[in-house]
């Protein structure tokens, strides 16, 4: 995940993406969905992978019940409720 954060800082965002992605085959982190999300949504525009990544990042940080996520969890719905919105 180091990775494609370095990657992401120096605007290599297809780089970042495949990083990510490649780091969810060693080790499935929900915070990895998140950073994912946020790639697609905030730099890629495509709210439809970003939705797809905000929810499994809600659903495997609900499922950990980890506190220290909870202001990512928070932000998560808000913008996985705006993007819903926004596509009807």
């Amino acid at each position: 995940m180091e990775t494609g954060d370095s990657q992401e800082k120096v605007s290599q965002y297809k780089g970042a993406l495949a990083s990510y992605l490649k780091s969810l085959q060693y080790e499935e982190d929900g915070f990895t969905y998140y950073m994912i999300a946020n790639l697609y949504d905030q730099t890629l525009k495509d709210k439809k992978k970003a939705a797809t990544y905000f929810k499994k990042f809600i659903s495997s940080a609900s499922a950990s019940k980890a506190t220290n996520n909870k202001q990512y969890l928070d932000y998560a719905r808000v913008r996985l409720d705006e993007i819903s919105k926004s596509s009807k």
